[in-house]
């Protein structure tokens, strides 16, 4: 079992605090712990817990939204919220950590991958099929109803 806290900052802070703080700060990356739990005792303890080291977006900063098993890593979505409040979506990737909290490759930046489909969602889920070659996202819509996008895994290799 993972828990994780996405290094969600709300926008009061965000517009008083130096990006360069922001980006530094252990507070603007992602924490998790990995916990043992077995059926019947529930948990038992806290085995590991991990800070990613969060790729820097072009402007802003990222907050892990979800993330899935793949191998021996991690595949965290990452959003970024722009420094500037307009750019709530600005950026969509997935990235790979190994469970040091090491970014493993480059991500995949789905602005540059999905375009306008991607663009004003905020991409909130993440999943990966039991045989490791699709993953799923999904956004809730304006009107209240679930959306899901079903692809290819981007980090396999051909």
């Amino acid at each position: 079992m993972v828990l994780w806290e996405g290094g969600y900052y709300n926008s009061k802070q965000c517009d008083k605090a130096d990006v360069a703080i922001l980006k530094s700060s252990p507070v603007a990356r992602p924490k998790m712990a990995i916990l043992s739990w077995e059926k019947g005792l529930g948990i038992e303890m806290i085995s590991q817990t991990i800070e990613l080291n969060v790729p820097v977006p072009p402007n802003g900063h990222f907050r892990a939204t979800d993330l899935a098993w793949l191998d021996d890593n991690l595949v965290v979505l990452l959003g970024s919220t722009g420094k500037d409040g307009k750019e709530p979506y600005a950026h969509t990737w997935l990235q790979r950590f190994d469970l040091n909290g090491n970014q493993v490759g480059d991500p995949v930046k789905l602005e540059e991958k999905w375009g306008s489909f991607r663009e004003g969602r905020n991409w909130e889920a993440l999943d990966i099929t039991s045989d490791g070659r699709t993953f799923v996202m999904g956004y809730d819509s304006k009107d209240g109803s679930s959306q899901l996008a079903v692809f290819a895994n981007p980090f396999l290799k051909p």
